[in-house]
């Protein structure tokens, strides 16, 4: 798995499975994108209409980075994020390789 992107340990378990590995997710391990003794924050908050995290349109992503060089002005990093149709065209052919796994007639 060097190299690889998966934010989330549960899918990088299932491509692993995929891939004929026995792995577990407590296998994984899970490192902090925060520095130690520094901290970060995920919440909801009321922003004006003017900024960038209320002109999202869709399924849009984004993140604000607000470091000791981006303090005055955060940095911003926008993105189409998959939509309902990925994301469900994926979740169903997860469940049917689940299937074909418990032995479901193909």
């Amino acid at each position: 798995m060097t190299g690889s992107c998966i934010p989330d340990p549960a899918q990088v378990t299932i491509l692993a499975r995929e891939c004929g590995l026995q792995l577990e997710l407590s296998d994984i391990p899970i490192e902090s994108l925060v520095p130690e003794n520094k901290t970060g924050s995920v919440g909801l908050k009321q922003y004006p209409r003017n900024h960038a995290f209320a002109q999202l349109e869709g399924s849009d992503n984004i993140i604000s980075f607000q470091t000791s060089r981006y303090k005055r002005q955060p940095l911003f990093i926008r993105g189409p994020g998959a939509g309902a149709d990925v994301t469900a065209g994926g979740v169903f052919s997860d469940l049917l390789k689940l299937a074909a796994y418990l032995g479901a007639p193909s």
